[in-house]
């Protein structure tokens, strides 16, 4: 049977779509993408990826100074049941039930570390041309994937399901608006945010986005907001020329004492000592 899982590869440095895919994962280097379904907004960069459900209706915007690079792939919706077939059943009911796939599941519709399934993701570049026409092995690297998104879904589910609410469709609006205010943070990572932005963004009381932020995510909004521009640091630290202040600046510092400050407290060294020691 022909495989139905694809990859789709682009550079652009100006881009616009609207459409509506299939389950994907949207990967990008060199620049981010910004993604829009009606639902949420989504930054998608270097250090991210967004997975996105089949069905969904989505519109896709790069706008940037030079070519961002794209790397999607799209699952095939028989692969999709066959991977969440096992979620929550033990083997005799696999063994007994095997084709009784369920409708075509749904993920959270969230950005994630791209740590999650960057492994699989190189193997999956460094191979590719080897073996374009081997459906086979594509469906395996594609199953691969799929097993480590359900282990994020997993990890999702039990982080909603430990809301202190009492009905189920209480908690999964607040899980939806929790994250609408993560996503919020990490596309405005390099600006200067309030909780009453956040709170107003995801519809939730600033005394509820704290305690129920912490509670599912393990950090505050604040702590979150500074992981995400120390991180973008050190990117840019890494692979640019760009100097101290300039990184200070472009990350939405006013101070580059500050800067430094944090830096050393959350990377263990200053922003000059981690260049050269990552350079050398």
């Amino acid at each position: 049977m022909e495989s139905r899982n694809f990859i789709l590869q682009g550079s652009a440095s100006r881009y616009y779509w609207k459409g509506t895919g299939l389950c994907s994962v949207k990967t990008f280097c060199n620049g981010p993408a910004y993604y829009n379904t009606g639902k949420g907004n989504f930054k998608v960069g270097e250090d991210s990826f967004l997975l996105l459900n089949d069905g969904t209706e989505y519109a896709i915007e790069i706008d940037h100074t030079k070519n961002v690079d794209s790397y999607c792939l799209f699952f095939d919706n028989h692969l999709l049941r066959s991977a969440f077939f096992s979620i929550g059943k033990n083997l005799d009911y696999q063994l007994t039930n095997f084709g009784n796939f369920d409708s075509c599941p749904t993920f959270f519709e969230r950005t994630y570390p791209l740590k999650s399934i960057g492994s699989q993701l190189i193997a999956l570049k460094q191979n590719q041309t080897a073996y374009c026409k081997d459906d086979f092995w594509l469906e395996q690297m594609f199953a691969e994937i799929l097993g480590s998104l359900t282990t994020l879904l997993i990890a999702d589910l039990h982080a909603r399901a430990g809301l202190n609410a009492i009905r189920t469709a209480t908690k999964q609006e607040l899980f939806r608006r929790l994250l609408l205010a993560r996503e919020f943070i990490h596309a405005n990572a390099d600006k200067k945010l309030s909780l009453q932005e956040i709170a107003h963004e995801s519809c939730l009381s600033i005394n509820h986005l704290l305690r129920s932020f912490k509670h599912v995510f393990g950090i505050s909004p604040h702590t979150y907001h500074i992981h995400l521009k120390m991180d973008h640091a050190e990117r840019l630290l890494t692979k640019t020329d760009m100097s101290v202040s300039e990184i200070t600046e472009s990350i939405g510092f006013v101070s580059l004492g500050s800067f430094s400050l944090l830096f050393k407290r959350y990377k263990g060294h200053s922003p000059e000592v981690f260049r050269k020691k990552t350079n050398r």
